[in-house]
């Protein structure tokens, strides 16, 4: 391998911000209402909206005894056709065993007790994705034979943010022009699909440094200038909402966005201006929906995956090198970043 011979790095040391997600959840549009006076529920400054196929749940499928229960999803692919899934597994209420009863579409599903006592309820979609979830392990769920994760997978259509007190729920989502709009045209074009949204808190930023035995072309002094600026500045909670915001745009490329999907990032968006001001290199975004609210997400652009992780460059890497981009030749750095 040998040092680049192409575009020089700007610094002796180079910078990249990250966003993460610190917590996620998933509910239907129906749920907002009574989860709008949720008192625990975190602050979330980020949503997706996404659609996935109608689940449901047959009540006569379903097993229970105090080890196990097994039942049968099915997955409304549209004109009439369906994938069943058959799922069975370990006993998820504490070897309880109960009953299940679903309305008539067979949307919704509850469980109760011998002598009729609601144990639980949910959407049967939701709960087919929480079983997966409490009962199979994060790594078997990754093999692609594990399960047919695409019957829950969810297709993200739009992303938006709120930074008004109450969060996303109370203050934008109970009377949202687009939620609506994806509600209605879903119903009207794809009545076969259910609508859900995704909660997101993004809280948390990271700083990514890379040094090496390059000599930056504004020289030492001028690096360290900048070292120290970086260290010492910190992005407020509206920054750091504006640019998860838009990276999330930029990288899923939902059907319902405008602003972000063809430029991010890009100097002239004042919302997440400290970024440029601060000049990294690079920013990213990394986050999974495993552990949070087990469905994998997808777009038109994105395949379905549990982890979601990439930079962007911030500046044309034919102008300045890009972070990590150490040698000239193909060393697989390019992986890590996102191109649209």
């Amino acid at each position: 391998m040998t040092k680049p011979t192409g575009p020089t790095f700007k610094y002796d040391v180079e910078h990249a911000l990250t966003v993460s997600c610190d917590w996620a959840g998933i509910l239907s549009p129906a749920q907002l209402e009574s989860v709008s006076h949720e008192p625990d529920l975190p602050v979330c400054n980020l949503y997706l909206i996404g659609r996935r196929p109608r689940l449901t749940i047959d009540a006569a499928s379903w097993f229970c005894d105090e080890e196990k229960v097994a039942f049968e999803v099915v997955a409304d692919d549209g004109q009439g056709a369906s994938t069943s899934v058959h799922l069975e597994g370990p006993n998820p209420f504490g070897g309880l065993v109960v009953n299940a009863s679903s309305n008539a579409a067979q949307t919704m599903i509850e469980f109760h007790d011998h002598e009729g006592h609601l144990v639980m309820g949910a959407p049967s979609g939701m709960w087919a994705s929480m079983y997966l979830q409490l009962t199979m392990p994060g790594t078997t769920r990754m093999e692609a034979t594990a399960v047919d994760e695409s019957i829950i997978d969810l297709d993200v259509v739009y992303v938006g943010q709120s930074m008004d007190q109450g969060g996303a729920v109370e203050r934008r989502l109970l009377n949202h022009a687009t939620l609506q709009r994806v509600m209605a045209e879903t119903s009207q074009t794809t009545p076969h699909l259910e609508v859900w949204i995704v909660l997101m808190q993004f809280a948390t930023y990271n700083k990514v440094s890379n040094f090496g035995p390059w000599v930056g072309a504004l020289g030492t002094e001028e690096s360290r200038q900048h070292l120290s600026r970086v260290h010492e500045t910190d992005l407020t909670t509206a920054e750091l909402t504006a640019l998860s915001e838009a990276a999330l745009i930029r990288y899923f490329q939902p059907l319902y966005n405008k602003t972000f999907k063809d430029h991010f990032p890009a100097p002239l968006h004042k919302t997440y201006r400290t970024v440029y001001d601060l000049d990294y290199n690079a920013v990213g975004i990394d986050f999974e929906s495993l552990t949070t609210i087990g469905t994998r997400l997808g777009s038109q652009v994105v395949s379905p995956t549990f982890v979601h992780t990439g930079l962007f460059a911030m500046h044309s890497p034919t102008q300045r090198r890009r972070l990590l981009d150490l040698f000239e030749q193909e060393t697989g750095v390019d992986a890590l970043y996102i191109h649209r």
